[in-house]
């Protein structure tokens, strides 16, 4: 049956549903005082540098809630020593079942207790965490989940 339109205008497929993109832990963590005092204004904040480098990363199995945080729900990373970069490299790898369960990724800092916390999205494959082996290595820690 010819609808009278043609074939260039008329509506085209669904695309394919893009993947996901990638997630990456943010490298530091600005730390912001915040003061609670009618007279806030007339404070000034001193001190050393009030940001922390990205230390690592953990996975566990759970909705994205600070509860879900606990050693049982803890997912295990396959560790891998890549001598050619001088890197260590921790892999986590993803099933469909465990995505549809859900899966919280937290970032920690060095230097305090904080973290961010986040779900990760259908169609996620892995996570990787790259660790310089090197110290005085001027690269820093990445968590990438694509």
């Amino acid at each position: 049956i010819d609808s009278g339109v043609p074939a260039f205008a008329r509506e085209p497929d669904a695309p394919a549903a893009p993947n996901a993109a990638a997630i990456t832990c943010p490298k530091e963590l600005r730390n912001q005082v915040s003061i609670d005092d009618p007279h806030a204004k007339d404070w000034i904040v001193g001190g050393p540098d009030q940001t922390t480098p990205l230390k690592g990363a953990r996975l566990f199995a759970g909705p994205p809630d600070e509860k879900t945080i606990e050693r049982y729900n803890e997912l295990t990373a396959i560790p891998f020593m890549n001598r050619d970069k001088g890197e260590f490299q921790q892999v986590w790898t993803f099933d469909e079942k465990l995505l549809q369960a859900g899966i919280l990724l937290v970032c920690d800092y060095s230097g305090n207790n904080h973290f961010l916390m986040r779900a990760i999205p259908p169609g996620t494959k892995d996570c990787k965490e790259l660790d310089p082996v090197d110290k005085n290595d001027i690269s820093i820690t990445t968590v990438v989940c694509q």
